[in-house]
């Protein structure tokens, strides 16, 4: 399994090597061996011995993770991967229900000890029922535990915290029909889009996990309390992003260990919630950066207006609250190298005298942000520290030639070599003019999967006429769009919308609707409703979880009104307003945009759009028809030139 670089990784790195340090499992308590390489081709008579060699290795040993390790990692192998690149995806191999069909006809001791653990494992209660059966009926001896697997269960929580905010770790208390203890670890990285990026377990108890953590803590880190269901909902929504996250985040155990880690997450109560980030109104920005040239951390800085040194403070605001926790003033190590060696160099066009300026500014940002959230002195350091190691190889990057904005993601997905040595990125079109002609199809299908169907029309008006008609859905609804209002009067419709959420989705409408009228007009709060109807038939489980009515109304009307363009980046706080809030609950949208069909918020606040003229108002379709016919215009003036 290999592992994919990923931003911020060097100090990351530095991160989960000191996290399993504050891990390491006590002497009287023998850690789980690692699980056995498994076979990935169908269990053919060559593959059957080294499949039980594996098994009976796993069922030797002490710990039962070790057998439950192991037939997690299968199934997680068995899960096809996924490339948004790709038309269409692998599936050659095997699938997990080939496996399980395999399995119960070998119907040997090993196989069957496989199946026991795949019975509890898997969401498939029929499944669970015949496995447990045809394995009792062939009474072969297993270990005692296996026998009683339905006992294995979480029964306690905890969260280890860092206030420098790059990612928690939601610990498990297993409990194990044995005397043996488990815990299960699983690290929430907050930098990469709240997702998990690894997870262990150890054969230790709770208690024993926080005393050795207590041990290696430094300042900032903190163990806190952790309801059941408050874990379910951080790795259930982690989980989820992780799974639409691409490249994926894979390391030794992670995903071999997630389908343990969901397994465990299934047997915990509902109704818990995961923190739900806040984007900051553009008076808290505003401040903030008064504040900042107001202290002796500025000192020599220009704060004037239209100054480079209030430019790159605004600049270092915005990617502050458009990573992570939506924090500002969230500084560390890993997010100063995501900064200084991936965001500005591919984000921030400007000349190298500015840029130049930003490590400078950085290094006093980085004392006022720590001072202002009582960052301890010691965590100060050491992210200025990365600041000093990084900033050669940044003034390096700088003065290199490389792709910026789309074409940059496009490098990182590997669908595009690096910029030329001339100076100069080589033209974009001849790029993906070139990878169209070495890939052959694979090259047209990832071109199809942007919108390209020829390199060439590339920032031409062809090309912004295709970007145009994803607002509506296609170019054909683009070519038919009326201009007609939503009807003014429209309630929520809730039609296809499981009964159970009806009145919790009133009483959202009750705060949604208002808010929306006053701010935005009538038309827009029947578009909110759209919208929330939507939500809920997509995902209803938003709807069961814990989570307060006025931060989910917020969460719609953002997403409504982002989708007509009633309101820009950081400029929300009359919406947030309207709701009683402080700033609008952007994280609290990501689930929810997934229900429409958005599986990446990164970019989509910048250019919202869900691909449904029904959830737009009048005046937003009558301004995408005019571009639309300035576009056909151009085009028709290019064809008659």
């Amino acid at each position: 399994m290999t592992r994919d670089r990923r931003r911020g990784d060097r100090h990351a790195r530095a991160q989960g090597e000191a996290r399993r340090r504050a891990h390491v499992t006590p002497a009287s308590a023998p850690p789980p061996p690692e699980p056995a390489d498994l076979p990935s081709q169908e269990i053919d008579p060559p593959d059957l011995p080294e499949l039980l060699a594996s098994i009976d290795g796993a069922l030797q040993e002490p710990h039962p993770m070790a057998l439950l390790e192991l037939v997690s990692a299968m199934v997680a192998s068995l899960e096809p991967d996924v490339d948004p690149m790709a038309r269409e995806q692998d599936d050659d191999g095997p699938t997990l229900d080939d496996i399980v069909t395999a399995l119960r006809g070998t119907a040997l001791r090993q196989t069957d000890a496989v199946l026991l653990v795949l019975a509890e494992m898997l969401p498939d209660a029929e499944l669970r029922t015949q496995l447990r059966r045809e394995v009792a009926q062939r009474r072969h001896a297993l270990p005692g535990w296996l026998l009683r697997a339905e006992r294995i269960r979480p029964v306690r929580a905890a969260l280890f915290a860092d206030m420098l905010g790059d990612g928690d770790d939601v610990v498990l208390e297993i409990e194990l029909p044995t005397r043996r203890a488990l815990t299960l670890v699983v690290y929430i990285d907050t930098n990469l889009g709240t997702i998990v990026k690894t997870a262990f377990a150890i054969a230790s108890s709770l208690e024993d996990v926080i005393e050795i953590h207590h041990e290696n803590a430094v300042e900032g880190q903190t163990v806190e309390p952790l309801s059941l269901a408050d874990a379910r909902a951080r790795i259930e929504e982690a989980v989820a992003a992780g799974r639409a996250t691409f490249p994926p985040v894979e390391d030794d155990e992670w995903p071999a260990l997630r389908p343990f880690t969901e397994w465990m997450a299934r047997l915990l109560p509902e109704g818990g919630s995961a923190p739900q980030w806040e984007e900051p109104t553009q008076a808290i920005l505003e401040r903030y950066r008064t504040q900042f040239f107001a202290s002796p951390h500025a000192r020599g800085l220009d704060g004037s207006p239209g100054s480079d040194a209030r430019s790159i403070v605004d600049m270092l605001m915005s990617f502050g609250s458009s990573q992570g926790t939506g924090d500002p003033l969230r500084v560390s190590p890993v997010t100063t190298e995501i900064l200084l060696l991936d965001w500005v160099p591919r984000k921030v066009v400007a000349d190298v005298a500015y840029l130049d300026q930003v490590p400078t500014v950085h290094r006093g940002f980085v004392r006022f942000a720590h001072e202002q959230r009582g960052v301890p002195a010691e965590r100060t350091r050491e992210t200025l520290a990365a600041l000093d190691q990084l900033e050669p190889e940044y003034r390096t990057i700088i003065r290199s030639p490389r792709h910026q904005g789309p074409m940059a993601l496009l490098e990182r997905l590997g669908a595009i070599p690096p910029a030329g040595p001339d100076g100069e990125p080589p033209d974009q079109a001849t790029f993906l003019a070139q990878l169209a002609a070495q890939l052959g199809p694979e090259g047209a299908a990832m071109l199809a999967q942007l919108g390209i169907e020829d390199p060439a029309e590339l920032d031409t008006p062809t090309w912004l006429l295709r970007r145009l008609a994803n607002d509506v859905g296609g170019r054909e609804a683009l070519d038919t769009l009326d201009i007609e209002r939503l009807p003014l009067s429209e309630q929520l419709v809730l039609d296809g919308v499981p009964a159970d959420i009806h009145d919790r989705l009133r009483r959202i409408d009750a705060l949604l609707a208002p808010a929306a009228a006053s701010l935005y007009g009538e038309e827009l709060r029947t578009a909110a409703r759209r919208v929330l109807a939507r939500i809920a038939v997509g995902d209803p489980a938003i709807f069961r979880r814990r989570s307060k009515d006025d931060t989910t109304a917020a969460a719609v009307l953002w997403i409504a009104a982002k989708v007509n363009r009633e309101v820009a980046y950081g400029e929300t706080g009359l919406l947030a307003e309207a709701f009683g809030l402080t700033a609008v609950p952007v994280q609290r949208a990501t689930p929810m945009l997934r229900a429409l069909g958005v599986e990446d918020r990164t970019y989509w606040s910048y250019d919202a759009a869900l691909g449904d003229p029904d959830l737009l108002t009048s005046e937003r379709r009558l301004a995408i028809v005019q571009r639309r016919d300035d576009l056909l215009d151009w085009i028709e003036d290019e064809e008659r030139d």
